[in-house]
């Protein structure tokens, strides 16, 4: 093989090792793709009580995956969870 055909060589090889990796990688992210519910709760709950009440829902599947503290006008939390249906 002469030096002049090893570069378009390699990169073709590149080319196709890249574009099947990628194939095998797209049809693995669709077919994971997971369904979601949510929920929001609303409260003032002392400390305690918070952590209480969000274990029994981590329990039941529930993960935290945010607070809001300054929608609510008592400066009550806005708990947001979701779980995989």
């Amino acid at each position: 093989m002469t030096h002049g055909l090893k570069l378009p060589l390699f990169l073709a090889i590149a080319l196709l090792v890249s574009l099947l990796g990628w194939n095998s990688y797209a049809k693995v992210e669709s077919s994971s793709r997971k369904a979601w519910e949510y929920k929001v709760v609303a409260g003032a709950f002392p400390a305690d009580e918070a952590q209480r009440v969000l274990s029994e829902y981590g329990a039941e599947g529930w993960e935290l995956v945010g607070i809001d503290v300054t929608s609510n006008v008592r400066s009550h939390p806005i708990y947001y969870l979701k779980r995989e249906k």
